[in-house]
């Protein structure tokens, strides 16, 4: 993996420390107490979503609201900033996904967004996409 300093060479925006390590701790052991389902994906020119574990394996899991808020507000107050970095007005976020992968797990690559008109309209509208690594 590429260390936060190269990712931010690269025009990344990155912050350091977002969560501290009993944060992430509890946020991993709680994305792990469940089930999940599987990631699903969006091909050009298909109606929305589907699952196709060649293309994408990875869990799909929730959290408790009071985990998902903690996190949301958390990207709320980092949003002026991400606006300044990109240039971009943004407005909110999409719902968060909270997704786990594990070893041998992958995603093909892909593109964050879509102007396909068959697109979810999440997709469409996407301008920037957000990762909270855990690990």
């Amino acid at each position: 993996m590429l260390r936060p300093e190269s990712l931010a060479g690269l025009g990344l925006f990155v912050v350091r420390g977002f969560f501290d390590p009993a944060e992430c701790r509890a946020v991993r052991a709680e994305i792990a107490s469940t089930l999940g389902a599987l990631g699903s994906i969006h091909k050009e020119g298909s109606e929305g979503e589907f699952v196709d574990p060649g293309i994408r394996s990875v869990g799909q899991h929730t959290v408790s609201s009071d985990t998902y808020s903690r996190i949301i507000n958390r990207f709320e107050a980092v949003r002026p900033v991400l606006s300044q970095h990109f240039g971009l007005a943004l407005e909110g976020f999409e719902e968060l996904k909270f997704l786990r992968y594990k070893s041998g797990d992958f995603y093909l690559p892909h593109l964050d967004a879509a102007e396909d008109a068959k697109a979810p309209v999440y997709m469409r509208d996407r301008k920037v996409s957000v990762v909270l690594f855990l690990n």
